[in-house]
Order: C-alpha cells, then structure tokens, then sequence
C-alpha cells in the first residue's frame, strides 16, 4: 500500500485518518495479518510486523523519471524476499 492507499482504506474501514505505522497496526489487528508494509515515495517504506515490530527504510536518492509501476516492483521485490 501507499499513502493515498491507506487513507481510501482507512475511510472504507472507518478507521480515523492517521500515520502508516497506526494504520498498519489497526489494520493487522482488525483482519489478523502478520505484516503491513505502506510505501512513502522519497521517505522509503515502513513495514509493521503482528508483535508491533515497526522498521522504516529510507528510500536511495535517485532521479525519477517515471514512477509508473514502481510499488508493483517494490511488492514484487517484497513478496520474493518473503517466499
């Protein structure tokens, strides 16, 4: 997930419009999931793990062009280090 992505769930769900970590640790409690992990852009990535273990990585600094398909690579990327 990204922001914008947080914030449409988090007003479906009913949540309160908050951080990625909170979002994440209401969201892994309400459907009992082991991880949520929310892209920042340029800020990197927080991921939150079900015992409240939350690690922020900064993202490189680079020169974007297009950001098109990056969080479908950034969850590829993710999804193959898990398996």
């Amino acid at each position: 997930l990204n922001r914008s992505e947080i914030k449409m769930m988090a007003d479906l769900l009913g949540i309160p419009t908050i951080d990625a970590r909170e979002f994440c640790l209401r969201i892994i409690e309400q459907f009992d999931l082991q991880t949520c992990v929310v892209t920042l852009g340029a800020e990197g990535a927080t991921g939150v793990s079900h015992t409240g273990e939350v690690i922020t990585v900064p993202a490189d600094k680079v020169t974007v062009v297009d950001s098109i398909g990056a969080g479908d690579a950034f969850s590829a990327g993710f999804a193959t280090q898990l398996l």
